[in-house]
C-alpha cells in the first residue's frame, strides 16, 4: 500500500472510529434515562469499557497488528510461539504449571511493544525479536499466562489487558484434555469481544490422537462445540503439532508424531501472510470497533427485551392509576370545594369579559359581576317590605364577602390540599401491586414505595402552595383562548346585531320614505332582538360550562403533577420515562 493510500486509509478508520464512539455514547446516554433499572448500571459499565478500548485503538492508529496467544495450562502456547518464531528457548515451556508465568512479545522491533509495556507493566513482559521476527512487518505476537491455572486470580488482569491491547485471538487448546470444552466455555467472553475474522482456535497436540478419528470425529464435534459456545464461526481451526516445528522437539518417551497430519504452515500463513499487512491493521481496528458496537448494543437490546412485556403491562397500569388518581381528586375538589368552582367561574367570566365584544360580551361583562357580587344581588331587587329589602342589602353585603373567599380560594388552591392527599392515597393503595412485576423486571425495590411515583403530603401541598396560582392561570389561559375565538364572537354576536341592523335600516327606510312604523313592530322587534340576545349568550354559557367550573379545577390540579416533572418532584412521570428509556433500548435488539 503507498503512503498517499496508507494516509487515506487511516482518516478513513479515524472517522469510522469516532462514529463508533458516537453510537457508544448516545446508547450510554440512553441508558442514564433509567437509573432506577439495575441492569443499566453494568451495561453502562460495558459501555465505558467498549469506550475505553476505542479511545486505545485510535491512540494505537499507527501501531501494528497484536495477536494475543490464550488458553489453558499444557495447550502449547509457549511451545507454538516458539515454534513460529523458530527459537526454542524464546517463551519457557515444560512440565511444570504454569509453564507461562509472564507476557512473552515477539515482535520485530522492542518499539513494538511500547503499549503493551505501558498497559501490562514493564515488570510482567519480556519482549524478544529474533531474525524469524523479520517476517512480522505488521504483527506482534504474544504469549500469555494460563488462564486455569491455580495462579488465575494473579493471570486474569493480566490476560484482560494484553486482550485489551489486541487486535486478534488465537485460542490453543489441548486436543487430548477432556476438560477442554470448560476451556472454550471459559474463553467465551473474552472471544466476545473480538469479530469473527479476527479469532483462530488452535488444537495442538494433535499428532497424538489418531488421524482417523482426528479427521472424522474429533475435529468436527470440537467443531461444533465451539460453534455453539462462542455463538460464532471462527475465522479457522487449526490442528497442528507445534513440538515437530522446534529445532529441538526432544520428544518425551513414547509420545512421538502418530502421523504427518499437521496444519502448523496453514496457521504460520494466516499470521505472517494474511494478517501481515497494514492494510488488515487498519480493517482489524474499525471491525473490531464496529463488533464492540454491536456486542453492546445486542446486549444492551436482548437484556430490555427480556424486561418490555412486564414493563410495558406496568407502564400501562401506572397511566391508569394515575387516572383513577386523578377522578379521586376531581371527585373531592366536587365534595369539598364547591366554592372553588364558583370562584374559578368567577375568574373565569372576569377574563372572558375582556376578551369579548358587542352584544354578548356586554352580557358577559354583567355576569362576571354579579358573580362577584353574588346571589345578594337578587336579595336587593326583591319586592316587598321596606325591612326585608334592607335586610337583602345586608345579606348582599355577606354574599359578596361569600363570593370575593371563594375566587381567592380558586386563586390560591386552599381547599385543594383535601384533593391532593386523596390523590396519593389512591396511589398508596394501588401502587404496591403494580411494582412488583417492575422489581422482578430488574428495578430496584425502593419503587415499591408510592412515593417512588407521588409526592408524599408535605411535597404535594408545597407543590399547592407554590404552583397553584401558576397552574390555575395557565387553564384559565388556555380557557379563555378556546371560548374568544374571532369566529364564535362573530357568530353570537350576529344573532343580535342582524336583527338589530334590520330593524334599524327598516326604520330609517321608513322615516325617509314618510312612512311611520308602528308601535307593535317596535315591541316586536326589541323582543325579537332581546330574546336573540339572550339566546346567544345562554349558548354561550353552555360552553362555558364545558370547560369551567370544577371541570377547569380538575384540568389545573392535573396540569399542576404535569408540572412537577420538570421541577423534579413527578416521581410517576419520571418512572414511566424511565420504562419508555428501556422500551425504547428494547427495540435495538
Amino acid at each position: 500500500m503507498s503512503a498517499p493510500d496508507l494516509d487515506h486509509a487511516r482518516l478513513l478508520a479515524a472517522e469510522r472510529l469516532a462514529d463508533a464512539r458516537a453510537e457508544l455514547t448516545d446508547l450510554r446516554a440512553e441508558l442514564a434515562h433509567a437509573p432506577r433499572w439495575r441492569p443499566a448500571r453494568g451495561l453502562s459499565a460495558r459501555c465505558d469499557e467498549a469506550l475505553e478500548l476505542i479511545a486505545d485503538m485510535r491512540q494505537r492508529m499507527q501501531r501494528k497488528l497484536v495477536v494475543a496467544l490464550v488458553g489453558p495450562t499444557g495447550a502449547g502456547k509457549s511451545t507454538l510461539l516458539n515454534a513460529l518464531a523458530g527459537v526454542d528457548d524464546l517463551s519457557s515451556s515444560g512440565t511444570s504449571r504454569p509453564t507461562t508465568r509472564q507476557v512473552v512479545v515477539f515482535c520485530k522491533d522492542r518499539d513494538d511493544a511500547g503499549p503493551l509495556l505501558a498497559a501490562v507493566g514493564r515488570d510482567k513482559v519480556h519482549v524478544v525479536t529474533s531474525p524469524a521476527a523479520a517476517a512480522l512487518e505488521h504483527v506482534v505476537l504474544v504469549d500469555t499466562p494460563d488462564i486455569n491455572s491455580a495462579a488465575l486470580a494473579a493471570h486474569r488482569p493480566i490476560v484482560e489487558a494484553v486482550l485489551g491491547q489486541a487486535d486478534a485471538m488465537a485460542c490453543v487448546f489441548n486436543v487430548e484434555n477432556p476438560k477442554s470444552r470448560d476451556n472454550v466455555d471459559f474463553l467465551a467472553p473474552f472471544v466476545a469481544g473480538f469479530p469473527s475474522r479476527f479469532v483462530m482456535a488452535v488444537l495442538n497436540h494433535c499428532d497424538r490422537q489418531d488421524e482417523a478419528e482426528l479427521r472424522r470425529d474429533i475435529v468436527p464435534d470440537f467443531e461444533r462445540h465451539l460453534r455453539a459456545s462462542w455463538d460464532r464461526e471462527p475465522a479457522g481451526l487449526y490442528c497442528t503439532s507445534a513440538r515437530r516445528h522446534l529445532r529441538r522437539p526432544e520428544w518425551p518417551e513414547g509420545a512421538r508424531p502418530r502421523h504427518d497430519f499437521d496444519q502448523f504452515p496453514a496457521l504460520r500463513q494466516a499470521l505472517f501472510g494474511s494478517l501481515n499487512s497494514a492494510s488488515v491493521v487498519l480493517d482489524a481496528r474499525i471491525e473490531r470497533a464496529k463488533h464492540l458496537v454491536a456486542a453492546v448494543g445486542s446486549a444492551v437490546g436482548e437484556r430490555a427485551q427480556a424486561s418490555a412485556a412486564d414493563l410495558a403491562g406496568a407502564k400501562r397500569r401506572a397511566r391508569a392509576l394515575r387516572g383513577e388518581a386523578l377522578a379521586a381528586a376531581a371527585a373531592s375538589l366536587s365534595q369539598q370545594g364547591a366554592r372553588l368552582g364558583v370562584g374559578a367561574d368567577a375568574l373565569l367570566y372576569q377574563r372572558l369579559a375582556n376578551a369579548w365584544w358587542g352584544p354578548v360580551g356586554w352580557l358577559i361583562g354583567l355576569w362576571a359581576r354579579m358573580l362577584v357580587v353574588g346571589a345578594g344581588f337578587a336579595n336587593i331587587m326583591r319586592f316587598g317590605r321596606p325591612l326585608r329589602q334592607l335586610w337583602g342589602v345586608v345579606t348582599s353585603l355577606a354574599k359578596f364577602k361569600e363570593s370575593r373567599a371563594a375566587i381567592e380560594e380558586a386563586e390560591t388552591g386552599a381547599r385543594a390540599t383535601v384533593a391532593a392527599r386523596r390523590y396519593r392515597d389512591v396511589y398508596e393503595r394501588a401502587w404496591p401491586e403494580i411494582a412488583e412485576p417492575l422489581v422482578g423486571a430488574g428495578f430496584d425495590a425502593s419503587v415499591r414505595d408510592a412515593s417512588a411515583v407521588v409526592p408524599d403530603a408535605a411535597q404535594l401541598d408545597q407543590a399547592l402552595a407554590s404552583g397553584w396560582t401558576r397552574a390555575l392561570d395557565a387553564q384559565l389561559e388556555r380557557c379563555t383562548d378556546a371560548l374568544s375565538g374571532l369566529w364564535l364572537q362573530v357568530l353570537l354576536n350576529a344573532l343580535v346585531l342582524v336583527p338589530a341592523g334590520v330593524v334599524a335600516v327598516q326604520s330609517v327606510v321608513s322615516f325617509v320614505q314618510g312612512v311611520l312604523l308602528s308601535g307593535d313592530y317596535f315591541r316586536h322587534a326589541l323582543w325579537t332582538v332581546v330574546l336573540l340576545w339572550l339566546l346567544a349568550f345562554v349558548a354561550f354559557q353552555m360552553l362555558a360550562r364545558v370547560v369551567g367550573g370544577r371541570r377547569l379545577l380538575k384540568k389545573t390540579f392535573a396540569s399542576l403533577t404535569d408540572a412537577l416533572h420538570d421541577s423534579g418532584g413527578a416521581q410517576g412521570d419520571a418512572l414511566v420515562d424511565e420504562l419508555d428509556a428501556v422500551a425504547r433500548l428494547a427495540r435495538r435488539r
